[in-house]
C-alpha cells in the first residue's frame, strides 16, 4: 500500500482527511472523477521533496449541481465562477476542472487507474496522460502558472529520464 508523504506531510494529512469526505461522496453518487496535478505527480514519482498544496480533480460540469447540493448540506465552502470550481476547508483546497481540460483529445481519450492510497481507492490519471496534461498546460498561452508548471515538468522529466511530449506530438 502506498503511504509515502510529500514534503509538506502535516498539511497533506489534513488535506487527505478533507478530501476523503468529498471522494466518498463522489463514489457513493457514482460521480466520475480523475485526480491529476501535483497529487498525481507525487504518486507516480514518489518524490518526497514535492509539496502537494491542493488536489486537482477533473469532473463533468453536469455533475456540479449535485456536488453543490452536497457541499451546501455539509456546510462546506466552495466558489464557482463559470467552469472554475473550488472546494475549500480552512486553508485546504480541492480544485475541480471540467472533464474537457486540455481540449477534445483528453475529453475523448482520458485514461485513468483506480489506485489504493491512504485507505482510499482513488481514480488517478495515467502517467502518460499526466504528461499530456503538463505539455498542454505548458503550451497554453493563457497559463498563469508557468513557473509552477515548469517545476512540475522538471520533476516529471527527471522521473521519466527524458523530455515530456511536446504539444505538437499530441493529436487533437
Amino acid at each position: 500500500m502506498f503511504d509515502l508523504r510529500p514534503a509538506n506531510a502535516d498539511y497533506f494529512e489534513r488535506l487527505l482527511c478533507f478530501a476523503k469526505k468529498i471522494f466518498t461522496f463522489f463514489d457513493a453518487q457514482q460521480i466520475d472523477y480523475v485526480i491529476y496535478g501535483s497529487f498525481a505527480l507525487f504518486y507516480y514519482t514518489k518524490n518526497t521533496s514535492l509539496a502537494v498544496n491542493d488536489i486537482d480533480v477533473m469532473v463533468k460540469p453536469e455533475d456540479y449541481p449535485q456536488i453543490i447540493s452536497f457541499l451546501k448540506e455539509q456546510n462546506i465552502s466552495f466558489k464557482q465562477d463559470g467552469d472554475d470550481f473550488s472546494i475549500q476547508g480552512d486553508d485546504l483546497l480541492i480544485e475541480l476542472d471540467g472533464w474537457e481540460l486540455g481540449g477534445a483529445h483528453l475529453k475523448t481519450t482520458l485514461e485513468s487507474n483506480i489506485v489504493s492510497v491512504y485507505d482510499m481507492n482513488l481514480s488517478f490519471v495515467t502517467l502518460h496522460y499526466l504528461e499530456v496534461i503538463y505539455a498542454l498546460a505548458q503550451a497554453d498561452p493563457n497559463n498563469t502558472d508557468a513557473e509552477k508548471i515548469h517545476d512540475k515538468i522538471t520533476y516529471l522529466e527527471a522521473f521519466l529520464g527524458r523530455s515530456i511530449v511536446k504539444d505538437t506530438d499530441i493529436e487533437e
